[in-house]
Order: C-alpha cells, then structure tokens, then sequence
C-alpha cells in the first residue's frame, strides 16, 4: 500500500510541473505576442508621425503661416481657409491613430505623449476649420495675427513632441542594432 501513494505522489507532482510548464509556455507566448503586438504599434504610429513632421517641414507650412501674421499686421487680408481644403477638413489626418486608438495602451508611458502630439495638432486643425466656417468673421487684422501666432506656438510645440515621440517609439518598435543603422536616414534619428 505505501508504494500506491508514492507512485500516486510521483504522479501528482509530474502533473503539477506538466502545468505549471504549460501555463509557463502560455504565458511566454503571450508575452511574445503582446511584445509584437507593441512592436507593430509603435512602429506604424512613428511613421505616421514622421509622415506627418516631415511633410510640415517640407512644405514650410509653419513659417508660411507666421508670414501670414505678418500681412495682417500689415493691414492686408488673411484667409486661413486657404490652408486646407474642403476634402482635408472633411478627411482623418492621422489615420493610423485613429484605427487604433484603443490600442495605444500597450505603449505604456508614450501613450499619453502620444495623445498630447495628436491633440496639439488637432487642436491647431480645429481653429483652422473654425476659421473656414466663419468664426473669425470681423475680427480685426491684429486679432487674426495674434490667433496665428499662438497657433503657430503650439504647432511648433507639436512638431518638436513628434520628432521626440518618433525616436521613442522607434526604441520600441526595433532592435537597438537595426535602430542604429535606419536612424541615420530619419527625420527621427
């Protein structure tokens, strides 16, 4: 009888190491597939922002605009509404953000930067569209300056988060090896 119990004992404790061995291994996968899972994110979300920040710099949008503060100083008539059109304002700017907006979580710390850069620049858009239905309507031309020129701080402030954001989720998203080696052809880097 002494040897049913030893042999019940080495049955018992060869199935409690089979699934602690099991739940070890779902949770190793699991962790892989979140880490991809971050990976792909923060990936996809950089070169959004990058799209985004490169583009800007590109097309000089910001110092365009603080010129335009300058003309209505000078008396001339301004219209914001030229910056962007009626298919523009009627599009998602950042459409990678807003596909996975409930997913920005797994970034951990960067999500709130991250919802700080994209509110800025919402933020500057809405006043931009606001001009374009007329909000602005009779304001005087040192008034439309001062909105363009606080306008154009945040905007700036936007554009540095997002180069900052960008080399953040690239840590994230890559390899210290191949980060080092792309980072040298980013805006990012």
């Amino acid at each position: 009888m002494p040897a049913d119990y030893g042999v019940a004992l080495v049955g018992f404790i060869g199935a409690i190491i089979g699934a602690a061995a099991s739940f070890a291994g779902q949770w190793w996968l699991r962790h892989l597939s979140d880490q991809k899972e971050t990976q792909a994110l923060a990936s996809a979300l950089s070169a959004e922002i990058e799209g985004y920040v490169s583009l800007m710099e590109r097309r000089n949008h910001v110092t365009g605009v603080r010129e335009m503060a300058i003309r209505a100083r000078q008396g001339h008539a301004i219209d914001l509404g030229s910056l962007m059109t009626s298919k523009e304002i009627d599009s998602e700017p950042f459409p990678v953000m807003h596909a996975h907006l409930d997913r920005i979580g797994l970034l951990g710390r960067y999500a709130g930067r991250l919802l700080q850069f994209y509110w800025l620049i919402y933020g500057v858009r809405m006043t931009i569209i606001a001009n374009c239905e007329g909000k602005h309507a009779g304001w005087t031309p040192e008034q439309i300056a001062s909105l363009i020129d606080r306008e154009c701080d945040v905007w700036d402030e936007a554009m540095a988060k997002g180069r900052t954001l960008c080399r953040e989720l690239n840590r994230i998203a890559m390899p210290s090896s191949l980060l080092s080696k792309l980072s040298k052809r980013s805006i990012c880097g």
